[in-house]
């Protein structure tokens, strides 16, 4: 951003250049009351003393104003300033003379060796004397602070106290005539008889009434364009970006919420028309808390209209890594807690550094009563439109350039953009300074101020975003409309810091099912948890802050992250716990064997491996062999050390059933064996390369074919190497392969049956070392790998930093691959873009495919009919070792006849999100059957994302939504004692009529439509 009057100099160059006249004027004008500093030399090297005026600084570099340094963080610049004896015909004599300054981020000013200013950005100010005299002398010297990206010098230029009587008309002038040429082309007549009285030759004179007299006429014949500009509203709305834990930790985060809201009432207590917007609920809490006094003080501004809140989520989340069920509970939560707290609901979503958008918010918003969006990255080039989902539902869109804006005379030609494009007649501007708060400055006001007293210009009204959204409302009729995703961004975010992305999913995981168990639960008695759960959901929204969740804040700030992760996953580990237990205690487990009660907590039935602690001694079954039945079929267990894996076949939808473990002296027969480097089930045979430790081979049993490409291999770690690049948190150098290729080591067949047969692989890269484990289970249609990796690798702004992928080579000359994204999917172009997905993502053809599943995992490109999953990065601004560490990945292939819909591909990935949970119990007598789902759907393109109490206590919550892109009637089956259902929105509001609920019922999806129903008992 540069400061208000380079960018007023800017825009008068492009406002004047067809007026020969008024050029002359202006460039006149420009050294007169503003002279450049245009010649400076500069160090990025140590420079102790260099704001002495005696330091030597001619072997530095020479640099002009709009320069880039680097991307080092330090930077001496010098210069030496000398009075001028005239400007033009007028003399400099007294007054004071100033020097402005910008850098990008920070300086400090020397002026003779004496500290003069500190400042940020575009506010550089020093006085250098308050009595100018012709050929004085200053020795200017400036300490450049560069945070992130490479440092500049934005501009640098002397103000003369002397020359105010002839500064400010003219730039007032020129103002004018810049804004009426940007606002009104088609006004060339009145402006060209404006210019022509100035007189020009007065200026060379320094005949000052003269030239004054002319610039008064020649605003004069200005007149009907005022009228006309003033048509146009310029919506000011004051804001302070606050980021959570980015650069700073809690406290801090907590004091820049205080300190800003503290700053902003005083604010307004010193200007009657001053208003503010702040979004976030997180904020508001931290100063609930903190500051009560404070917080008091915004509920009072909140109910006089001048506080504005445009919090519609808990804080500024991800939104391409968190799941749709998480962005539902970000608003739902935020919405109730200002609803409790301030008596107000948001209409509008705030995510203007949100690091994408995707293609199904809006539904998400519509159905959340939002109306309205405003964000900046990732637009489309277009600043005001319609966002439209795949379902069809639409929110009005406006996409920013700067959520840290600034009150200036481009807010002029922003209106005119809008009026001319668009027809509407008022324009958004976001104003303050953010990211460590801070919000608007007396400065922006008093700006704003001056810019009302404008002649020639738009309204400026202090205002909401909310009455700017209502006012282009009856005039959006028409605007563009863009069906599709808003992407992309920071692509190295998909992957930095590992480790709060498996944080994340397991919380998202964890937190449904301990949900949905507990609401069953409830209804034989058990308390559900409400508050607990509430408690988990906000703390997971807090961790989806968009520099948290993507990895780039500082390496303490994780730590904050884990501590509430791991209160979060305690609590819903524990009602979880609880609720099992509760539901184990009504079920009748009598029967021949050891009971094992098997939980499924997604709403189909399933078949699944499970691993439980084994009731056996392995010395004692030595020379025997266990079986497990559900009363019907005898299937094998596997005695592994002090644990026992089977799998449990057609456990019902959100339900259980009960398998009895018993030993036998005949071996149940089974098709899952393991051999040197072969492993196989009823499914495939997979082989495994001695010489490589990677998948050479997938047969296909049941479609008969080869899996993978002739002469590829699956599952073979790759090692990228990122050349040194600024921001390596956020985005990904050039990648080049490394030179040392990853060190394969052994493979070692692990397991031979009869439910698990797996073959180990280890790998080394440097000081890393990496095992996979390749897997078959009995009974289940994937290929799943564990890999544990001890990544030592860091990089810097000096060497290449290491990246690791995972590459699945597919048989498929497919140009498009399909991703996982909230609420549903997309197609894409298989281009070897990064691109963010949650759980799978596949490539197929009409016929056959392969899709890739992951249990933590973000970041994919796919290529050539490969799909390479993105594991592990050496990023190292602003955290050095973001990833140093063990990480257990999970990863699963998963080959298919048809496409990944017919296939079911979305069910596979929750399915391996979602493990199935067992428990070994006593026998008893009980009311419950062996087997029970409790919410089952039978049409596989329907997925269940939440069973849970509602809200207000009254009755259970159950969300779906279709994941294929096809229209569907969902047919339910319950087993729960409801007695009829009502449709409700995300906010759980009833939106149809009750219908009455049987064993079964239907409801109808459009594609990739999200439905809430309400289940009254």
């Amino acid at each position: 951003m540069k400061s208000t009057a380079v960018t007023v100099f800017l825009l008068l160059v492009f406002a004047l250049s067809t007026f020969a006249d008024i050029v002359d004027v202006q460039r006149e004008l420009e050294s007169v009351s503003r002279l450049p500093v245009s010649e400076w030399r500069y160090s990025t090297n140590d420079a102790p003393g260099a704001e002495n005026p005696s330091f030597d600084d001619s072997n530095w570099k020479l640099g002009s104003p709009e320069f880039e340094w680097g991307w080092e963080p330090t930077a001496w610049l010098r210069t030496v300033v000398v009075i001028p004896d005239k400007i033009g015909g007028f003399p400099i004599s007294g007054g004071s003379v100033t020097i402005r300054v910008g850098i990008d981020d920070d300086g400090i000013i020397y002026i003779n060796g004496k500290e003069a200013d500190r400042f940020h950005w575009d506010k550089g100010r020093a006085v250098l004397t308050e009595n100018a005299s012709p050929g004085q002398k200053f020795q200017v010297a400036v300490k450049g602070l560069n945070a992130i990206g490479p440092g500049r010098l934005l501009f640098a230029f002397l103000e003369f106290e002397c020359l105010d009587d002839i500064r400010k008309p003219t730039v007032d002038y020129l103002d004018d005539i810049a804004a009426a040429q940007i606002m009104f082309p088609e006004s060339k007549d009145i402006l060209n008889e404006s210019a022509a009285v100035i007189d020009l030759q007065a200026i060379k004179t320094g005949n000052r009434p003269q030239y004054l007299e002319s610039i008064a006429r020649a605003s004069q014949k200005l007149e009907p364009l005022r009228n006309k500009a003033k048509e146009l509203t310029c919506n000011l709305v004051g804001h302070a970006h606050i980021d959570m834990n980015w650069l700073w930790l809690w406290p801090e985060t907590v004091d820049v919420c205080k300190n800003t809201f503290s700053t902003v009432l005083k604010l307004m207590e010193e200007y009657p028309q001053f208003r503010f917007s702040q979004s976030q609920a997180s904020t508001y809490t931290a100063v609930e808390d903190a500051a009560p006094e404070v917080f008091e003080g915004i509920r009072q501004r909140v109910k006089e209209g001048r506080w504005e809140i445009t919090g519609s989520m808990w804080t500024e989340g991800d939104l391409n890594m968190a799941s749709g069920e998480a962005i539902v509970r970000q608003i739902l939560y935020a919405k109730q807690y200002f609803k409790d707290k301030f008596g107000v609901e948001p209409k509008i979503c705030w995510c203007p550094d949100t690091f994408g958008h995707p293609w199904t918010i809006p539904q998400i918003l519509a159905k959340s009563d939002i109306r309205w969006y405003y964000f900046m990255r990732c637009g489309k080039n277009v600043p005001v439109f319609w966002w439209e989902s795949p379902d069809g539902s639409r929110v009005l869109a406006f996409n920013d350039d700067n959520y840290n804006g600034d009150i200036n005379q481009n807010m002029a030609s922003e209106a005119a953009k809008l009026s001319h494009e668009y027809g509407l007649r008022n324009n958004l501007v976001v104003y303050g300074v953010g990211d460590h708060g801070g919000g608007p400055t007396r400065e922006q006001i008093n700006n704003a101020l001056e810019l009302q007293n404008r002649k020639l210009f738009p309204t400026v009204k202090f205002s909401s975003a909310e009455e700017f959204f209502r006012a282009i409302e009856p005039s959006a009729k028409n605007l563009p409309v863009i069906n599709g995703e808003l992407n992309f961004e920071f692509r190295g975010c998909y992957t930095t810091h590992g480790d709060i992305k498996k944080m994340n999913r397991t919380l998202e995981n964890l937190l449904p099912t301990a949900e949905a168990f507990s609401a069953v639960s409830s209804l034989m008695g058990t308390q559900y948890p409400a508050e607990d759960f509430r408690s988990a959901w906000q703390s997971t929204s807090f961790n989806q802050f968009h520099d948290i969740l993507c990895g780039s804040a500082i390496h303490e700030s994780y730590e904050y992250s884990k501590r509430l992760y791991e209160k979060a996953s305690k609590k819903s580990a524990e009602a979880l716990n609880n609720a099992l237990q509760s539901i184990i205690k009504q079920i009748d487990t009598s029967g021949s064997g050891i009971p094992v009660v098997v939980f499924n907590p997604l709403a189909w039935t399933r078949t699944d491996v499970v691993v439980v602690d084994s009731p056996f001694d392995p010395e004692e079954i030595s020379s025997e062999y266990i079986m497990v039945t559900d009363g019907k079929h005898n299937y094998p267990a596997q005695q592994l050390a002090d644990k026992l894996v089977f799998t449990a076949h057609d456990v019902p939808g959100i339900g259980y059933k009960v398998f009895w473990l018993k030993r036998t002296k005949s071996p149940i027969k089974s098709n899952t064996s393991g051999r040197q480097n072969t492993i196989e089930n009823e499914f495939f045979i997979v082989k495994v390369n001695p010489e490589t430790g990677a998948i050479s081979s997938i047969y296909d049993k049941k479609s008969k074919r080869e899996v993978l490409p002739a002469g590829k291999e699956a599952s073979k770690l790759e090692m990228l190497l990122e050349e040194p690049h600024g921001m390596s948190a956020w985005e990904i150098g050039k990648v080049k392969p490394s030179s040392q290729p990853i060190a394969f080591k052994e493979t070692e067949c692990l397991e031979k049956g009869p439910v698990r047969a797996s073959i180990r692989s280890e790998h080394e890269y440097g000081d890393s070392t990496f095992t996979q484990d390749i897997m078959l289970h009995e009974g289940v249609p994937r290929i799943d790998i564990r890999l544990t990796a001890d990544w030592q690798e860091t990089g810097n702004s000096k060497k290449d930093a290491p990246f690791l992928k995972v590459a699945f080579p597919a048989s498929t000359s497919a140009q498009k691959a399909s991703f996982e994204i909230p609420f549903g999917s997309i197609e894409r172009p298989a281009n070897g873009d990064e691109v963010p997905a949650q759980k799978w993502t596949d490539i197929s053809d009409d016929t056959y495919g392969l899709a890739v599943l992951n249990d933590c995992k973000y970041g994919y490109d796919v290529k050539d009919g490969t799909i390479r999953l993105s594991l592990l990065r050496a990023s190292y601004e602003p955290d050095p070792t973001p990833d140093i560490g063990v990480h257990e990945i999970g990863y699963s292939i998963y080959p298919h006849s048809g496409t990944g819909q017919s296939a079911g591909v979305t069910r596979r990935g929750y399915e391996f999100n979602n493990p199935l949970i067992a428990i070994v119990c006593s026998a008893q007598k009980g009311r419950l059957p062996s087997s029970r789902a409790f919410i089952s759907v039978k049409q596989q393109n329907v997925a269940v994302t939440a069973l849970k109490r509602a809200e207000n206590g009254d009755g259970l919550i159950i969300r779906l939504y279709e994941t294929d892109g096809k229209p569907t009637t969902a047919n339910i089956t319950t087993t729960l004692p409801a007695k009829y259902a009502v449709e409700t929105n995300l906010m759980e509001r009833k939106i149809g009529n009750a219908k009455p609920v049987s064993k079964e019922f239907s409801v109808t999806l459009g594609k990739y439509e999200i439905k809430t129903l309400k289940l009254v008992f």
